[in-house]
């Protein structure tokens, strides 16, 4: 009888770093992080900014010809939010619905859903965070994220929803939280996404080779280098803020957010919706996701 292989947790989030680096960033990250550790020794602090900096390069995923063609369909509004331009794309017309992409990724990403919840009498609002799209930039973080959304929730009224994904997810509640807009029991929906920052840079920095006390430091000043402490930039704590009705969809096999981010949104948060699902990816890609986000969207 053959010996059984026993792989154990670490080994197994260790081998989904690899994939995610391997997919996900540019060759030769590795060089840049290492710098930044040596930095380190000399300049904390100029290595911890650094070091947001290079966790907030956005990767720009291609606009294809049917993404084109689907931003054309669209009624196009350009926001600023301090020196950042970004587009957003309205389509039908009824309560809106506003559709958050994650981290390397854009708006097209929701083409079938836009085709749906129009079809049941929404507004759909689709953002392309700066930097990603059809938007120009070049770095895009997670503060500046949530303040680009807030500007797009203070333009309108009639707020049915948000449907987001990943990065997208924790930023727009985030967003929805700061914004003190007194939602009608907002519909909520939140796809393979971190419970909080601190999850999310744990990831990205070890994906990269940031070294744990260059890591560590950097946690320790994020209110020097943005408006709030890390602590600040919780899902769960700012979920609670606001008057919503939340969804929460996952994949265990998930190689960006690993399941546990799930389990501890849902303990924090035990009256969510949830919906797992083995199907598509990280991109949670399939039509009966699609169909399950857009019932939730019209009960």
């Amino acid at each position: 009888m053959m010996p059984s292989i026993v792989i154990s947790d670490s080994d197994l989030d260790k081998a989904q770093d690899r994939e995610l680096k391997k997919k996900f960033f540019p060759k030769g990250i590795s060089l840049i992080a290492n710098g930044l550790n040596q930095l380190h020794k000399v300049s904390p602090l100029l290595s911890s900014k650094l070091t947001m900096s290079l966790l907030s390069v956005a990767i720009r995923k291609r606009v294809k010809r049917k993404d084109e063609q689907f931003y054309q369909k669209g009624t196009k509004q350009v926001f600023t939010y301090q020196n950042k331009t970004f587009n957003v794309y309205s389509y039908g017309s009824g309560p809106k619905v506003l559709f958050i992409h994650g981290w390397a990724s854009n708006g097209a990403r929701w083409r079938n859903y836009v085709e749906k919840i129009v079809e049941k009498g929404f507004t759909a609002v689709v953002v392309d965070a700066p930097a990603q799209g059809t938007s120009k930039g070049f770095l895009l973080s997670i503060p500046d994220y949530i303040q680009c959304i807030k500007t797009v929730l203070y333009a309108s009224e009639n707020w049915h929803g948000i449907v987001s994904h990943s990065v997208g997810s924790l930023v727009g509640v985030i967003a929805a939280s700061e914004t003190k807009i007194k939602f009608d029991k907002l519909k909520v929906v939140l796809m393979c996404t971190f419970s909080d920052c601190d999850a999310l840079m744990t990831k990205y920095a070890r994906c990269m080779g940031i070294e744990e006390q260059v890591l560590s430091d950097t946690k320790n000043k994020i209110d020097q280098i943005y408006y709030e402490p890390l602590t600040h930039f919780s899902l769960v704590d700012h979920f609670k803020q606001i008057n919503a009705e939340g969804f929460l969809l996952y994949n265990p096999d998930d190689i960006v957010v690993p399941s546990v981010e799930g389990n501890k949104i849902r303990r924090a948060l035990p009256d969510l919706r949830f919906f797992e699902t083995r199907e598509g990816g990280h991109n949670l890609r399939s039509e009966k996701v699609e169909n399950e986000v857009i019932g939730f969207m019209e009960r």
